[in-house]
Order: C-alpha cells, then structure tokens, then sequence
C-alpha cells in the first residue's frame, strides 16, 4: 500500500489525473491493467484501487499526446555519423526522437521505480502502458537507464553511486547493455563465455567477446555508459 508520503510524491511529480474519463486506450487493455494492480496479490500487495490509477492516467495522456510519432520514427531512421575533427564517430537519431524522449522524461516516466520508490509491478505496467504505442523501441533505453541504476543501487561503490547514479535518474545519463556475444544472444544464463576475473588491487581482468552495445554511442544524451 502507498504511503502517505508517496502519495504526496507521485502528485507532486505527475500532478492531478489528466482525464476525465477511463476507458481502454487505442494501444493497450487499461481494464484488464487496472484489474491486474487492483485485483493479484501475487503481483502487488493488497492496496487502494484508486491508487496507481493517476498513472495510468498520466499513461494514457502521454499515449494520446505522442503516439502519433511511432510512424514519423519509422520514418527517420538513425544514421551512423564516422569520426571528424569535431567530433566523434556515433549514431544521430532523429529529432522526433530527441522529443519524444524528452518528453517522457520531463513527464516522469524515466526511472520511476527509482525517482518514486515504486512497485516493481507498478513501474511495469506504466512502463507498458507507455511503451505499447512505440513500436520502434524508442524508450527502451529509459528501460536501460533504469537496469543500469538498479544495478547501482545493489551492487555499486559509492564512488560509482556518486558519479552516476543521479544523472542516470534524472535523464542526463543514458544506460546501455553489452549482454550479446558470438554464442549467446537470449540465452545469457547458460552460454555467456565473458568471465570477470578479481585483482589484487580491485580491479578486473576481462577476458572475451561481445557482439555489439545496446544503446551506445548515441546522441540523445550528453554522456552514454
């Protein structure tokens, strides 16, 4: 159940609910979403039914406002740029991407399982609701962003939680994922030959293959890890 306290956060940072009305959205099952916060325990702890619904809400809205976009993306595809004197090699994604993206961070969807201590369940299926009218997988890298924060918040030094952690949740720094090798795509449990090995002085020795980078070396923003 949310807290008084978390209540008065999720407000603050997405404001009042922005519909009138609940129906189903044009890309996803809003009934059957609601019905799985409001109604599983495996999910989610017995809670308010009302309380998630303001996200949803925020969901739809943003839906509404930029779906329009997932056919313009499709459109602009991202072009490789080589390296030159000004600046490095890397990949430019379109400006209706750069707004897109923009704008789900400024509306608070980027890392807010992290930014609003929420549910994993209910980060979810925000997360779903929001993503169901891209097809192109523009907003998979706040998915990366909050993989690569998480994993801070578990398994990462101070030093590492105070040079990035922040920026990761606010939307000035961008994750990636370096999962895929030569023998393993989706099986990353059993096939993955990449080993890291401890130093004396706590460092690693890294010894393997990667095939390529999700999310990397893009414009979108200022600094990419």
């Amino acid at each position: 159940m949310l807290s008084s306290a978390s209540r008065l956060l999720l407000r603050r940072s997405l404001g009042p609910s922005p519909l009138a009305s609940r129906s189903s959205s044009t890309y996803y099952s809003r009934p059957l979403l609601s019905h799985l916060l409001s109604s599983c325990p495996r999910l989610l702890p017995p809670a308010d039914p009302e309380a998630y619904e303001p996200l949803l809400d925020t969901a739809d809205k943003f839906t509404a406002d930029h779906g329009h976009l997932d056919a313009i993306l499709d459109a602009e595809e991202p072009t490789f740029h080589p390296p030159a004197a000004s600046s490095p090699a890397g990949v430019r994604l379109s400006p209706s991407c750069h707004s897109l993206v923009s704008s789900y961070i400024a509306a608070g969807f980027h890392c807010m399982d992290v930014s609003l201590s929420l549910p994993h369940a209910v980060s979810t299926a925000v997360s779903a609701a929001t993503m169901s009218a891209f097809t192109g997988g523009a907003l998979g890298h706040s998915v990366l962003t909050s993989c690569a924060a998480l994993l801070l918040d578990v398994h990462g030094s101070a030093e590492l939680k105070e040079r990035y952690h922040a920026k990761l949740v606010s939307g000035e720094y961008l994750g990636t994922m370096a999962l895929s090798e030569p023998a393993a795509g989706s099986s990353l449990a059993t096939n993955v030959r990449t080993s890291a090995v401890a130093r004396p002085d706590g460092a690693y020795d890294i010894t393997g293959d990667k095939m390529w980078t999700s999310g990397a070396d893009h414009d979108l923003g200022e600094h990419t890890e």
